[in-house]
């Protein structure tokens, strides 16, 4: 089954590690979508280069929509016309 995806948003998030050893994500909102994965490591490393508190990793968090082509049962997204022996 063919299954297309849209990302509706991109975040980048810094987790930092605090000073008890917790971790501590600081979370930047509005990326880019097209933003590659080699631009969000150099800004998070950026970022975390102007914290006190070490860097633990960088993380990218897409959000998209999974859709079925409209031959498959579909009439738009999220919506489902057929039912599925689950």
């Amino acid at each position: 089954m063919a299954v297309s995806k849209s990302v509706e948003k991109t975040r980048l998030l810094v987790r930092v590690e605090n000073t008890d050893g917790s971790l501590k994500n600081l979370t930047f909102n509005n990326i880019r979508e097209s933003a590659s994965d080699e631009e969000l490591l150099h800004a998070g490393k950026a970022i975390a280069g102007l914290q006190v508190k070490a860097l633990d990793s960088v993380r990218r968090s897409d959000v998209a929509v999974l859709n079925n082509p409209p031959e498959m049962g579909r009439e738009g997204p999220g919506l489902r016309t057929r039912a599925f022996p689950f």
